[in-house]
C-alpha cells in the first residue's frame, strides 16, 4: 500500500489493490471490529471500487493498520505426577500378584517414590541449590 499513498486518490486500481484491501478487511473482521454482515457489504464495495478514493471509503472508520493481537503467553510444560504414579501402581500390582509380595512392601515403595519426587520438585522450583539461607543480591 506504500505505492498507493504516492498515487492520486483518483487513480484507477486493479485486482492486486483489491486483494490487498480484502486481506486488510479480513484482519479487521478477525479482530472483531466489524460483524459478518458489514464484512460482506465492505467486500462488495472493495470489488466494485474503481479508484483509491473508493477504497478509502471502505476503511474510513477503521484503524489504518490493524493492531496485531498480543502473542499468547508462553506455555510452561510441566510433567504430571499422575502418569509415573499410575505406572508405578500398575507395576506394583502386577509384581505383587506375580511374586506374592506382601502389600506393605509396595506401600513403603510408594512412600519413598512420593518423598523423592517432592524433594526434586522443591529443588527445581524453589532454588535450593546449596545456598542454604543466602539470597542472591538484588540488581
Amino acid at each position: 500500500m506504500a505505492e498507493q499513498r504516492r498515487l492520486p486518490r483518483e487513480a484507477r486500481i486493479g485486482d492486486r489493490e483489491r486483494e490487498s484491501a480484502t486481506s486488510i478487511l479480513n484482519e479487521h473482521y478477525a479482530a472483531g471490529r466489524i460483524d459478518t454482515e458489514e464484512h460482506a457489504e465492505r467486500l462488495d464495495a472493495i470489488w466494485t471500487a474503481r479508484t483509491l478514493a473508493d477504497l478509502d471509503l471502505v476503511f474510513w472508520d477503521l484503524p489504518r493498520t490493524p493492531v496485531a493481537p498480543p502473542p499468547p503467553p508462553p506455555t510452561r510444560r510441566t510433567t504430571s505426577w499422575r502418569t509415573p504414579l499410575l505406572m508405578f501402581l500398575v507395576a506394583a500390582l502386577v509384581l505383587a500378584v506375580a511374586l506374592e509380595v506382601p502389600w506393605w512392601v509396595w506401600l513403603i515403595g510408594l512412600v519413598v517414590f512420593l518423598k523423592t519426587r517432592g524433594r526434586r520438585h522443591a529443588r527445581a522450583h524453589h532454588g535450593c541449590h546449596g545456598n542454604h539461607g543466602s539470597r542472591p543480591p538484588y540488581r
